[in-house]
């Protein structure tokens, strides 16, 4: 699996500039300040993994640019940038991506920060991250435990906006100086999301929560259990053509089935794999879902570098190389980055 994760994170490096904005030729869909955030996660799961200081190195380069783009002190828009082949949004969507203050995004940066500290044994983001706590305990005070708001032009543009709450238990978890009512807060809100999941739910969504509560909840193991061997017995996103392979679930198009995505094949894997943590027994039952789906993941590598992002069924023809595909390579073959 390492040289899978390092063809994925390799491919990270290719394509940052030197402010370390990521670039590629083509992508599905419009890149975000939140990629980077996810994408400094995945290089400090491959820099755990091998060791290699050019990762690290990466993800240094990733945190330098939030200080930079801060809309104010320790808090970033969405920032959607040009438009995808398929996942496209319109000026006045855009226009709200860059003005409108996403409290998500810092708990994303958070967890870079922590992850940095822990792997680089540097404080040098210190300021950044004193900032980032105090707008995050402040959001999630003044939202009376809503840390989304009412951000209805950029909400739109997701499935479940409650969905990415996860993102800032993530960043709460890593760090000593939010308190533990915030983080069990935080932690029962991602739980009340992911067992309210219906069966045709986004496969990358219920893979991310199933995931993080796997590591962080183990009063309610056998609640979680249940709810991932159910969502795996029904399988409903999964393609009846192409074993491994998953349709797509977005916020403006509805569900996709004449895309195979690899961002819903990692969210199958990393299903699984809380399933395995919490109960070889079950998992076992479902072994042939995780192995479809890792052969699935393999088959979407490209032999110039990096993973593609889906397969169009209509076109026979993998595409788009954002950094969506990479980062979530390495999730689900190595890990959240802690």
């Amino acid at each position: 699996m390492i040289d899978l994760i390092k063809t994925a994170a390799d491919y990270i490096l290719e394509s940052q500039d030197t402010t370390g904005e990521y670039s590629a030729k083509s992508h599905w869909g419009p890149e975000g300040n939140i990629y980077k955030a996810l994408c400094c996660w995945a290089l400090c799961q491959t820099y755990k993994q091998t060791k290699e200081a050019k990762y690290l190195k990466s993800a240094k380069k990733i945190l330098r640019r939030y200080e930079d783009l801060q809309v104010k002190k320790g808090a970033w828009s969405l920032s959607f940038k040009k438009n995808g082949l398929r996942f496209q949004i319109t000026e006045k969507q855009r226009k709200a991506s860059e003005e409108i203050v996403d409290p998500i995004i810092t708990g994303a940066v958070l967890k870079s920060i922590c992850l940095y500290e822990k792997y680089s044994h540097s404080q040098e983001f210190k300021t950044l991250k004193e900032s980032s706590v105090n707008f995050l305990v402040k959001e999630w005070s003044k939202r009376n435990n809503n840390i989304l708001g009412s951000n209805s032009a950029v909400n739109n543009l997701r499935t479940d906006p409650a969905s990415y709450n996860f993102l800032v238990l993530e960043g709460a978890m890593l760090c000593n100086q939010i308190d533990n009512k915030m983080k069990m807060e935080l932690k029962e809100s991602v739980l009340e999301v992911f067992l309210g999941y219906e069966e045709d739910c986004m496969p990358l969504m219920f893979g991310y929560h199933a995931l993080v509560l796997s590591n962080l909840d183990s009063k309610n193991t056998e609640k979680i259990v249940n709810k991932i061997t159910k969502y795996l017995s029904n399988n409903s996103l999964a393609s009846a053509d192409f074993k491994g392979g998953y349709g797509h679930k977005d916020g403006l198009r509805g569900l996709c089935f004449n895309e195979l995505h690899t961002r819903s094949t990692c969210g199958i894997i990393m299903a699984c794999k809380a399933l395995q943590k919490l109960s070889k027994e079950k998992f076992e039952n479902h072994i042939n879902i995780y192995e479809d789906a890792l052969n699935f993941l393999k088959s979407m590598k490209d032999n110039e570098g990096g993973f593609f992002e889906f397969y169009d069924v209509d076109m026979d023809k993998k595409l788009g190389k954002g950094s969506v595909a990479q980062y979530l390579t390495i999730f689900a073959l190595g890990g959240l980055g802690d």
